[in-house]
């Protein structure tokens, strides 16, 4: 099992991994991103073991993810993320549970089609 740190920097190699790769169409991408141009910083945050540091260093991806991540992925993701809520890890969950609130705040217009579709069929 991966500890908290680890699973952050992990986080963090997939971030710049995205960053470097590809370009997705979301409606935050025109805006200047210091987070994302940041990333050896968070980098260095994800060293900490402190709770707090890791809640807002999270907080941090999440932001830089939402911004990232396409249209089209968006919505597995919330998926996965809403499976991440039960992990029996309380870290894992919290983690889950943060990045699920930024993409609520800051991508859940992009959303509302794909829940509409999803209580239509049920």
């Amino acid at each position: 099992m991966l500890q908290p740190a680890h699973q952050v920097h992990t986080t963090l190699l997939f971030i710049a991994y995205m960053h470097t790769t590809t370009t997705c169409q979301s409606p935050l991408l025109g805006i200047q991103d210091q987070l994302v141009d940041a990333l050896s910083l968070l980098r260095e945050r994800a060293e900490q073991d402190e709770p707090n540091s890791l809640f807002s260093l999270i907080n941090d991806l999440s932001k830089v993810l939402c911004k990232k991540i396409s249209g089209d992925q968006l919505w597995s993701l919330v998926l996965y993320l809403l499976e991440g809520l039960v992990d029996y890890q309380g870290h894992s969950s919290s983690g889950a549970c943060v990045v699920l609130n930024q993409i609520v705040k800051l991508r859940g217009k992009s959303l509302e089609e794909q829940v509409r579709k999803n209580e239509s069929s049920n």
